[in-house]
């Protein structure tokens, strides 16, 4: 079987997630594989409390380092929790 990504990009409000929900709802009536949704950041429940804490606008003394690696843990954790089961090698 061969999948597809497909990936929604923009900043808060643009409403990313009224398009994924309509084209998830799309996709169940024409394809008979697996649709796997998750969103960046969060996506898990480790991954949701990683994104309240980096979206709260309490936290303003946050350096901006930290935030990076939170952000970089949260898509090395979405890409093995959510996805290692659906990738394959490209040579198999």
């Amino acid at each position: 079987m061969v999948g597809k990504l497909i990936t929604f990009e923009g900043p808060d409000g643009a409403g990313k997630t009224s398009a994924l929900e309509a084209v998830v709802a799309r996709l169940q009536k024409e394809v008979s594989q697996e649709i796997v949704v998750t969103r960046e950041p969060g996506g898990n429940p480790i991954s949701e409390q990683i994104r309240q804490i980096i979206l709260d606008v309490k936290n303003t003394a946050m350096d901006d380092r930290t935030e990076a690696l939170l952000y970089a843990r949260l898509e090395d954790n979405i890409l093995l929790k959510r996805f290692n089961r659906h990738l394959r090698p490209i040579n198999s």
